[in-house]
């Protein structure tokens, strides 16, 4: 009993955490195409920047923003001396 109970307990928490990714990439490419002209006009206007974010890209960046806040988060809840805070 206690088996399953851990067992859906691990599947509802990789469900949870590929369904907020998904988000986090859709949230990505809206915010992506809603603020970078406001932002940078200019560097849209000399083709420094590109107008859209592919899906692919998209994932790549969340990937790694992912990543960083995973590594950020972990060496913020370690102390001084190596210790859990």
């Amino acid at each position: 009993m206690r088996g399953r109970t851990i067992y859906s307990l691990i599947r509802f928490s990789l469900l949870v955490s590929a369904g907020v990714f998904l988000l986090e990439l859709l949230l990505l490419s809206l915010w992506r195409v809603g603020s970078m002209p406001e932002i940078f006009p200019r560097a849209l206007a000399h083709g420094l920047l590109a107008e859209s974010l592919s899906w692919s890209e998209a994932f790549r960046l969340s990937l790694a923003l992912s990543l960083l806040a995973g590594i950020l988060s972990y060496g913020i809840n370690k102390g001084a001396d190596g210790t859990e805070a």
